[in-house]
């Protein structure tokens, strides 16, 4: 490796951002390669024509045929909170060993710089509900990005948060942030920092991990579940986990056979 070479991959090689994106990339026939450097290893990255997730910057750097390609992205904020939230509720559903080993059995993975899709994912899916999918079914690869997620402070904000839940009558801002053992003030800065959003807005939202434990392992319907998470319509409940996960209530439910096969 020649020393611009070095410079140039030491360049590229840093610690992810929550600013940073996971972007879905779609080819269309006949779609040619597309080249980027990766943020974690600093190695140019050579994507062929096929359906593949990976985390870089922004879709605007990436080089080659984009004509050809369809992209979708969300930023890795988005992407910690969807793993937060799996995370959040499986810990409850499932016990703490089955959950906690399904994740440090990966530990060992080697990162890759991009993921090919498995066969049997419809591409027409959100990138958000195949993220969630994908971590659902505990994919090694897709584990090892998670892994690597889950060792930054936002993703621990966000499971903070999150486990109120079975708190959520007397959940605070000031509660929290007094737990978490800053004021409130530096509470709300880091979590806007980080996520871009307001820590009232996502305290609003703790009830989903409540709502997403209750959909696994009860057989309540699914209005009964809104209802007893605090939501006013099973509209507003279906809307509000959709729009966080990417998948309806049903949905998630359906995949309750797949997280207890194993």
């Amino acid at each position: 490796m020649s020393e611009l070479t070095r410079s140039l991959a030491a360049t590229s090689r840093r610690h992810l951002s929550p600013d940073d994106q996971l972007i879905l990339a779609i080819p269309d026939d006949g779609a040619q390669a597309l080249t980027f450097h990766s943020i974690c290893t600093g190695k140019k990255v050579v994507v062929t024509a096929q359906c593949c997730l990976f985390i870089y910057s922004n879709i605007q750097s990436i080089s080659g045929d984009k004509l050809h390609w369809h992209f979708q992205s969300i930023s890795l904020a988005r992407f910690m909170e969807i793993v937060a939230s799996i995370d959040t509720a499986m810990s409850k559903a499932l016990s703490r060993t089955a959950w906690e080993y399904s994740k440090e059995s990966k530990e060992n993975i080697d990162w890759q710089d991009y993921f090919p899709l498995p066969a049997d994912y419809d591409h027409s899916y959100p990138v958000t509900t195949i993220a969630s999918e994908l971590l659902l079914r505990r994919h090694p690869v897709f584990s090892a990005w998670c892994d690597k997620i889950r060792r930054y402070e936002a993703y621990g904000l966000m499971c903070f948060i999150l486990s109120s839940s079975e708190e959520r009558d007397e959940t605070t801002l000031g509660v929290l942030s007094q737990r978490y053992g800053v004021s409130a003030t530096y509470f709300r800065q880091i979590y806007r920092e980080n996520f871009k959003a307001t820590a009232k807005r996502k305290m609003m939202n703790v009830r989903m991990a409540y709502a997403i434990l209750k959909l696994i392992e009860s057989q309540s319907s699914i209005l009964d579940v809104g209802l007893e998470a605090g939501y006013n319509s099973a509209a507003h409940f279906t809307n509000d986990i959709k729009k966080t996960l990417g998948m309806t209530p049903s949905e998630i439910r359906n995949l309750e056979a797949m997280l207890y096969e194993r």
